[in-house]
């Protein structure tokens, strides 16, 4: 099951609207009390203030003389002053701190946050408590009990249920907790939505056709039919609020749109986070999928903190990058293009397949799932703008290209692809310079057809904007919108045009420089275990969990939620739970396992048929995550979305992933016997990888690598669930953190123990059912007990437990095996009496646990003969021989644990591990002692 400390990096590729961690800490009630109290008393000084300002505009009114703006100037002046006052009074009275910052207003842009003094780059500027950032969690806590049940049922569309809650309060007005905030931010009037750029709020559909752009119109077409269901939804929820409109409902959304942190499916709005007005660093930089932003943003157990990504002197607007987005994000969702923007692009569609040679060509494209004539995204200086792009633009070339040539070996090679059973051969060979010139051409081709489609020109849309006096505000940010995509395909043509042809040119250099087919993997190590997806955490998470409801499990009463950074990913109760009650079923054929792989077509032909009997169970399950993750199933694979989501190598904490001089290995080795134990698991893992090189077909070398392997083996040693003597990957159930819950469980008058995590068939056979093993409370994070000591925790999870009833000393012994061969036969014999079974056994020592055991093979350990002749003398005796053996290998493992220098504070699993082994240890000895006492020694 999943790791506690395989932390989820956070990685966000989508501006304000998808760009920082979630945040799943509860907001506590009191805190919010606290804020609507203060909020009352600042409301009184609020109408004070105002008395003042109507006399202080009254009588500047009547002073003034042929100036009668000036008032109206002045008043507004001070209305604007008075809601930055306020709003920065509930900000600080809430625990919010800015450092050299405040709020501004701007031409042009409205309000903004301005340097109070000069600001370096990484300097904290602000710090705003979790308890005041509009979240499910904190929206959980202040949510009166007769609306609960319909925001329960907005749970899963976290645009909807922030949405909601937005209205609400603005309906409270100055009632609201969050009034301040609300009043600063941005207000709807017929200006502001004539001024904001999106189609959500074009006047017609008919003004989409101007956007002249496939991908902009259909995704402007798909936002603004959500936002009309979602108003229908709430409509129907929320029938006592039936005086909300559609343009009040449309505009609280556009907010969240442009305004909500998003990461992990949750949203939220963070008070003055989300003043910061968007400009790109004057640095060039990688598309680095949100890792940029979220540098700067970080999440920690009590706040949001938010760094400058840049220098700015005071006085000076404080901008931040938004992030590795285009401007149709830009456009559909904040309502502005960002200018300049390294990384937008114009969508451009591939050439179709010749219809007379594309019979073929069309069954691999299906089987693919590239779509015949798929749409890539060009920059302005001709790159590919995704990784992905450049990889559909390498395997669609190479494609038309066989289906065009004449070559025997080509159609050969279509033909195998074409089939089946041979449809893993596809594209093997490493791309060379025809195939980098035919991409070249391909994409001027595109490029070129792109311009020539155009109804208008780029002059004529530049003309009609200087004079657009016969435009609509709608109509006019669609020939904006459109312009802008006009400039980039010329731009993009006129740079791959003059590029010399005997040289890749930049989309081939630089976004196809790695790139691979989706069938295909030139470089394993680098594509999906060790590196960073192309894909943010917001989508692979939003795909995931649009898979899990579309394998329908019978019985889902947990959702999943980003729990901490320290233990990532976890499930929340989405209904009381009862000791015992069936929480999730699992159909089994959303399930990897053994099972799985004999029915994968594909995997058998390669690796099930060839190799017969030779792979045991584990080495199937292992090869056949492999084959789904990144093997020749990866693109296509229907566990993808799940597959995603799964750590890689750099967030699992498993020791069979650690490098070889690192500090935790060199920790271990110095201070305990489970060193033996890593060694041993590191071993056997590379020994597995080598015999499996050796004996799989060659083509399954390519991605079968010594890192892929021991990631495969690291996911399943770490989250396998087992039922019928076989390991299973169980979506969503691996989700599922381990804590052992030794409180009282609700309703309890006293503790009890917290049983063991078990999942069982149902009787019918066809789902995986589990039951909880502890009563949990709706919201209330999901937990399983492992049952396993932490040395077991840190050899295969990689975390340890800081509470655990299982834990227990840890002792590895080494005993001689007699050359006499009766003595070595009465060895082992009195071995298997222990249940030993090997010449190097493991012991760990509970209070009250194996202590005896511990007794007799530590003798054995340390005098095998002597050990064989008591046994002789007394069968099943204990004597002060036995405890001194015993006493002595505790406390030689004592002095080892500490004579290792640690840090003041715990920085590991390792380190954690050694400072509990050390206080077991010490433990151990005490009651040793005693028990020698007590033997008259």
């Amino acid at each position: 099951m999943k790791t506690m400390n395989s932390s989820s990096s956070n990685t966000s590729d989508e501006a304000k609207r998808k760009r920082s961690p979630s945040l799943s800490t509860s907001a506590p009630a009191p805190a919010v009390q606290r804020l609507e109290s203060l909020w009352r008393v600042l409301t009184w000084l609020r109408v004070a203030i105002g008395v003042c300002i109507v006399a202080v505009a009254i009588a500047t009114f009547s002073q003034s003389s042929g100036n009668p703006q000036r008032p109206a100037t002045t008043v507004a002046a001070v209305d604007e002053h008075s809601l930055q006052h306020e709003f920065l009074d509930w900000f600080r009275a809430a625990g919010g701190v800015a450092s050299g910052v405040s709020i501004g207003v701007f031409d042009d842009m409205g309000r903004g946050v301005i340097a109070t003094q000069d600001i370096h780059e990484d300097d904290l500027l602000l710090r705003v408590p979790l308890d005041i950032i509009m979240c499910q969690a904190t929206i959980e806590q202040v949510l009166p009990a007769s609306l609960k049940a319909q925001f329960e049922q907005l749970r899963h569309a976290s645009d909807e249920y922030l949405t909601a809650f937005l209205v609400l309060e603005q309906l409270k007005g100055t009632a609201s907790a969050w009034a301040p905030y609300l009043a600063i931010l941005p207000q709807r009037s017929a200006q502001a939505e004539r001024n904001a750029m999106t189609p959500l709020f074009f006047e017609a559909d008919s003004d989409l056709e101007l956007l002249d752009d496939d991908r902009m119109r259909e995704a402007a077409r798909q936002e603004r039919h959500r936002a009309t269901l979602a108003f229908r939804r709430f409509k129907e929820l929320f029938r006592d609020h039936d005086g909300v409109s559609w343009r009040a409902y449309r505009w609280a959304r556009f907010l969240i749109n442009s305004r909500a942190f998003s990461l992990r499916g949750d949203r939220m709005l963070v008070p003055f986070g989300d003043l910061f007005n968007g400009q790109a660093q004057s640095r060039q930089r990688e598309q680095s999928n949100g890792q940029a932003f979220l540098k700067y943003h970080r999440l920690t157990a009590t706040a949001m903190e938010i760094s400058a990504d840049r220098a700015t002197s005071v006085g000076r607007q404080v901008f931040e990058d938004y992030g590795d987005n285009d401007n149709y994000i830009y456009a559909l969702y904040h309502g502005f293009l960002l200018t300049p923007n390294a990384f937008d692009c114009a969508a451009l569609r591939l050439p179709a397949l010749e219809q007379s040679k594309a019979s073929r060509q069309h069954e691999i494209l299906e089987r693919a799932r590239v779509e015949d004539g798929p749409v890539v995204c060009v920059s302005s200086d001709g790159r590919l703008q995704s990784r992905y792009d450049a990889q559909v633009l390498r395997f669609y070339q190479r494609l038309v290209a066989m289906g065009n040539s004449p070559d025997e070996d080509a159609n050969e090679m279509l033909e195998r692809c074409a089939k089946p059973h041979k449809f893993n051969e596809c594209f093997l060979r490493d791309p060379d310079e025809n195939d980098e010139r035919g991409e070249r051409a391909m994409l001027l081709r595109a490029l070129r057809a792109r311009n020539s489609s155009y109804a208008t020109s780029l002059e004529h849309d530049r003309r009609l904007l200087q004079d657009s006096a016969s435009l609509t505000s709608s109509q006019r940010h669609a020939v904006r919108f459109r312009l802008s995509r006009k400039e980039i395909v010329s731009s993009a043509l006129s740079v791959l045009t003059t590029a010399p042809s005997e040289e890749p040119s930049p989309d081939m250099a630089d976004g196809n420089a790695d790139a691979v087919s989706p069938m295909e993997d030139d470089d394993p190590v680098e594509q999906d275990v060790a590196s960073v997806e192309e894909e943010s955490d917001d989508g692979r998470v939003a795909h995931f969990l649009e898979w899990i409801e579309a394998q329908h499990f019978p019985v889902k009463h947990v959702a999943l939620r980003f729990i901490s950074p320290a233990m990532g990913f976890g499930v929340v109760a989405t209904k009381d739970l009862a000791l015992g009650e069936l929480y999730l079923s699992v159909p089994v054929d959303a399930v990897i396992n053994v099972d799985a792989a004999q029915r994968s077509e594909s995997f058998r032909r390669l690796l099930l048929a060839p190799m017969g009997r030779q792979l045991r169970d584990d080495l199937v399950l292992a090869l056949f995550l492999l084959h789904e993750a990144v093997g020749p199933a990866a693109a296509s694979s229907r566990w993808k979305p799940y597959l995603d989501l799964l750590p890689t190598a750099e967030r699992l904490g498993s020791p069979l992933l650690w490098a070889r001089d690192a500090v935790e290995l060199r920790q271990l080795r110095d201070a305990t016997d489970l060193s033996r134990l890593v060694d041993a698991y590191r071993s056997r893992i590379d020994d597995e990888f080598t015999w499996l090189q050796r004996h799989v077909p060659s083509q399954v070398t390519t991605w079968l690598t010594r890192e892929h392997y021991r990631w495969a083996t690291a996911i399943l040693d770490s989250r396998s669930i087992w039922w019928g003597g076989q390991r299973h990957l169980v979506p969503l159930l691996d989700m599922v953190n381990c804590l052992e819950r030794e409180d009282p469980a609700p309703g309890q008058a006293s503790a009890r123990r917290h049983v063991p995590h078990h999942t069982t068939l149902s009787s019918s056979g066809d789902t995986a059912e589990t039951r909880a093993s502890w009563p949990f409370q709706a919201g209330e994070q999901v937990v399983e007990n492992y049952g396993q000591p932490n040395y077991i925790y840190l050899l295969y999870h990689g975390f340890v437990l800081a509470r655990n009833s299982h834990d227990c000393a840890h002792l590895q012994f080494s005993i001689a095996a007699s050359s006499e061969p009766a003595e070595r036969q009465e060895l082992i014999a009195m071995m298997e009496r222990l249940q030993m079974f090997s010449w190097t056994p493991d012991v760990c020592v509970a209070p009250g646990k194996k202590e005896d055991l511990l007794l007799r093979v530590a003798l054995l350990a340390s005098s095998p003969q002597r050990a064989l002749e008591l046994q002789r003398q007394r069968p099943g005796g204990i004597t002060a021989e036995h405890v001194q053996a015993a006493l002595a290998a505790v406390k030689a493992r004592r002095d080892r644990l500490q004579s290792v220098s640690l840090a003041d504070d715990v920085q590991s699993s390792a380190e954690a591990f050694i400072r509990q082994q050390e206080t077991l240890m010490q433990a151990l000895e005490r009651r040793l002692e005693e028990r020698l006492t007590g033997l008259g020694v």
